[in-house]
């Protein structure tokens, strides 16, 4: 959703990362195909179009992507959905709005 979207921006901001918002896992696709190096993708599962499981899943399919570190940044708690997300190739699973979680995170990730 537009409001969770903007408070993990801000934290990821407040972090000092350079961040493109998206609004769903086309978007992200299509951001990722272009000029712009990334060095993490924070996604969502829900959302509209194309969703996080299947992103996920398309990146780590990719030669040029699959190396590109996966945060999968949910509201969703049930084990069986964390199970999945990892299985897709996600390198980590995080809950909203957890801030100094989603900073380690994300700190581990970026400094392999």
């Amino acid at each position: 959703t537009a409001f969770f979207r903007t408070v993990e921006e801000n934290y990821l901001r407040s972090f000092g990362c350079v961040v493109d918002v998206v609004k769903d896992g086309d978007e992200a696709w299509q951001k990722l195909n272009g000029t712009d190096k990334y060095d993490i993708l924070v996604t969502d599962i829900e959302m509209p179009g194309m969703n996080g499981l299947d992103l996920v899943r398309k990146i780590k399919e990719s030669e040029k992507h699959k190396g590109l570190p996966v945060v999968m940044l949910t509201a969703l708690k049930a084990d069986k959905i964390r199970e999945k997300g990892m299985a897709v190739g996600a390198d980590a699973y995080e809950y909203k709005l957890d801030k100094e979680q989603l900073r380690n995170t994300i700190t581990t990730l970026v400094n392999k």
